[in-house]
C-alpha cells in the first residue's frame, strides 16, 4: 500500500500493530516476527517441531449452496468452496499431530439475515426444497458441531450437508 502523497509504502508505527505470525518461527517466520517485535509490534508466533502434538479440532462452516445451482449465491458460494477444498486437504496435512478438520453445510438457514435479502417468492422456494417445507435451523446445526468437536473425533476431511435434503451429495 502506497501512501497518498508519495511513492514510499505506507507504514504504519509499529508499536500500535499486532501481528500473528502462523508462518512459524523459524527461516521466512522467524524474520518476520524478529523485525515486527523489534518494531515494537506484540508478537503471536507459531511454533512447530518434531515434539509438538496437538490434539484438536477444526470446524468450518460452509453452505450447502455449495451442492447446489440455485441462481443468485454464485459468489457465496464461490467464496465458500476454498474452505471445503482446505477441509480435505488440512485433514490430510493435520492427521498426523491429532487435528481432525471438518465443514458442516447448513441449507438456507432460518435467520433474520436470510430473509432480510430474500424475496417472499424465493423464500417459499427454498423451503420447498426441503423435508417439511421448512429452512435449517441453528438448532438443527449446533448439535452436529458439538458431536464433531467431542464423540466424532475420528470423523475428518468431509463436508456434511445438514439441509434436510435440499441438497444431495
Amino acid at each position: 500500500m502506497r501512501s497518498p502523497d508519495s511513492r514510499t509504502p505506507f507504514r504504519p508505527a509499529a508499536s500500535t500493530a499486532a501481528r500473528v505470525v502462523a508462518a512459524g518461527a523459524k527461516n521466512l517466520g522467524g524474520l518476520i516476527s524478529r523485525q515486527s517485535a523489534g518494531g515494537g509490534a506484540n508478537v503471536a508466533i507459531h511454533y512447530n517441531s518434531a515434539s509438538t502434538r496437538i490434539v484438536g479440532k477444526i470446524i468450518t462452516i460452509v453452505t450447502s449452496l455449495l451442492a447446489a445451482f440455485t441462481d443468485g449465491y454464485s459468489t457465496y458460494a464461490g467464496g465458500k468452496a476454498p474452505v471445503e477444498h482446505f477441509t480435505r486437504a488440512a485433514a490430510k496435512e493435520f492427521a498426523v499431530r491429532g487435528i481432525s478438520v471438518n465443514s458442516v453445510a447448513p441449507g438456507p438457514m432460518d435467520t433474520p439475515f436470510f430473509y432480510g435479502q430474500e424475496t417472499p417468492e424465493r423464500v417459499a422456494f427454498h423451503k420447498s426444497q426441503a423435508m417439511g417445507n421448512s429452512l435449517t435451523k441453528i438448532e438443527d446445526i449446533a448439535p452436529i458441531v458439538r458431536f464433531l468437536a467431542t464423540d466424532g473425533w475420528w470423523i475428518t476431511g468431509q463436508t456434511i450437508f445438514a439441509n434436510g435434503g435440499y441438497t444431495t451429495r
